[in-house]
Order: structure tokens, then sequence, then C-alpha cells
């Protein structure tokens, strides 16, 4: 951390902040170069993206040691994107409308971030999103554009910064992570664009990501070409997991009918306020129900909606999801007021 300890417990804290943790793939088959070009890959776009998560505007996991097949990195305090909302299910909690946003602000931002933009377009492609990818830190602890005295005793408060607002939502700090299976992209000289690349190879690595519903309709083509586009509708699942609070998407469909309605432009539904009542009691249907009305959680949802495109070409790039999302921002903070002691806007 960069600011001075403060306190007695700081040592501890800031020993837990320093902690990391040695990460060793396990190969279960023959050494193969390929194998090993891989997880060079991952340690290069780790290195040239990642930073420290107390490292503002940071999403994409810092690499602090890479050797083979194996690295040192963060560890990470409150476990993965998964973990994170299942726990709160199970304890009967509910993301607020601010926080689902600003969880998805970060897991776009990570995405761009990884996507390693050269000259307006990216060069890397990650092959895997899903949110078991994004990891997840303690939040923020200092506030940069507002008054931190203010905060939990003024009934609300304009709060501009995404980082503030990360502050006081107590949103943690979301960073994406392992690059293994993707792919550096080339540009063409000629038409100035960026050149798709296949997975025909059945033993390619990216096979095993092919069996789940988290990607993109031209992943389950016979040698379609591809992009960075296919992370940026794979975005789009990770947005409705947030959305959803941990729904799957497709759940309870087998993965051959699901992607038939993947290829079919049919994307997946977000529950209705009476199917949390297995998980929340009758008294959620009123607090899911707001919190759809709420123009953070509308916007969100827009966002999604963009991602999930069905054509790759029409589909925006992670660079423009950002943008986006930061203008969705901006119009929030103007309609809106930070509810600082329900930690979401009021409107």
């Amino acid at each position: 951390s960069d600011n001075p300890p403060v306190g007695n417990n700081n040592v501890e804290e800031k020993e837990e902040e320093d902690a990391t943790v040695m990460k060793t793939n396990k190969v279960q088959r023959s050494y193969s170069a390929h194998w090993h070009d891989q997880n060079r890959r991952e340690a290069l776009v780790s290195e040239r993206a990642g930073r420290a998560p107390s490292s503002h505007d940071a999403n994409v996991l810092q690499i602090l040691h890479y050797c083979a097949f194996s690295s040192l990195v963060p560890y990470a305090t409150d476990g993965d994107l998964t973990t994170y909302i299942k726990e709160k299910r199970k304890d009967g909690q509910f993301l607020y409308a601010t926080q689902q946003f600003l969880l998805g602000m970060q897991a776009a931002r990570g995405l761009y971030q990884a996507h390693l933009y050269r000259g307006g377009r990216a060069t890397n492609v990650h092959a895997d999103v899903n949110p078991n990818q994004f990891l997840l830190f303690e939040p923020p602890r200092t506030m940069k554009d507002a008054d931190a005295a203010k905060i939990g005793t003024a009934k609300d408060l304009k709060i501009t910064s995404i980082h503030d607002a990360m502050v006081e939502s107590n949103v943690p700090i979301l960073q994406i992570n392992d690059f293994n299976r993707g792919t550096f992209l080339t540009q063409s000289t000629d038409h100035n664009e960026t050149c798709p690349f296949t997975m025909c190879d059945e033993t390619d690595s990216h096979v095993h990501h092919k069996q789940s519903l988290y990607g993109a309709p031209e992943e389950y083509m016979e040698c379609e070409g591809m992009t960075d586009k296919m992370d940026v509708y794979s975005l789009g699942h990770v947005l409705y997991y947030i959305l959803s609070d941990g729904r799957t998407p497709y759940r309870g469909i087998q993965r051959d009918e699901g992607v038939q309605l993947i290829l079919g432009g049919t994307t997946p539904a977000l529950p209705k306020p009476m199917e949390y009542t297995v998980d929340y009691g009758d008294e959620a249907v009123l607090h899911v129900e707001e919190r759809a009305r709420h123009p953070a959680y509308r916007a969100l949802v827009e966002v999604m909606n963009e991602c999930w495109t069905l054509n790759a070409e029409d589909r925006p790039s992670s660079l423009e999801v950002v943008r986006s999302m930061e203008e969705k921002w901006r119009e929030l903070n103007e309609q809106c007021v930070f509810f600082a002691l329900h930690h979401d806007f009021s409107c």
C-alpha cells in the first residue's frame, strides 16, 4: 500500500495485502512446446497489463515472477467472482444495483486492458472469459475525490469517481487472470484490419472452453474466423451472472441445446422476481422488482445486450464497451444522488 500505516492493525493488514501465491499449472499430458508457449504468453500479458490490486484502475492480475509452468501472483483475498456472489446468495444478501454496475465496469475494464490495445486495435484475445476468471481483492480503503469524513454521516453524497463509489459501496477490486488459452492477434498491412484466427484442431487448447456455454456464436462454428469480439460476447455472460445474482447462462439446458440457442441468437433471460423466493424468501420479490427499475441496473442490462450482438462485426469492441459504460456512469451521476447509507443511488 502507498499509504503510511495508521493504527495498531495495519502491519497485519499490509501483510495480508502483500500476500502472494505460487501458481503451477498441472500438465496432464506429455510436455510440448505449445503448452510452454501458452504459459509464456500468459506471463507476458500479465506483465504488460497487470497492476497491483492497490493501484487505481487496475483490473488485470499482476505477475511478480514467472518460470516455465509456474508463476508468483498476488493472493486474491476475496476469492473469485463466482464464489463471491454465491456466498452472498447463501447468506441471503443481494447485490445493490450500483454494486452490480461497478463490478461489471471493472470486468469490462479488465477485458479491455487484457486485450493490449495498440494503434486503436486489440492485439490479444483471452478466449476463456467467464466468472471464474475474475479474482477479487479487498475494496479500496481511501477516497481521492470526496471527503471521507462525510461518508456515513451525510444523508447523501454526489460521487462522480468510480473509485470513490467502490470505497463507499464496499465493492471489491476485480482483476481478470488466466491467459494461457489466449492468442495474439495480427494486423493486415493491406487493409489495416485485425486478422481472424481459427480453432479447427480438436486437440487445441481451446477445446475445454468449447464445452461450456460462455462462448460466442462463432466459437461453436467449425473453423470460423474469430477476433477479440469473441471475448466481448462472453463478457455479456459475465454481466448476466452479476445481474442475476449468480445464475449460470442457459442453466438447466443441455449443452447441445444451448449451443443451438446461441447460434440462433437466443440469449438467456434474466430470472423473474418470483424465482428469487427459493433462495431469499417471499420478501425478495419487492426488492428485485425495485432493483430492476434502478437506472444502474437498467444501464448494465443495456451493456449486456450490446455484448450479445449476434454478428461479431456489429458487436462492440472491449474499448467501446468501456467507453459506453463510462458514459452511462456520467449519466447516472447527472440523474441520481449516491445514497451513502444504503450503498446505492437515489433517483
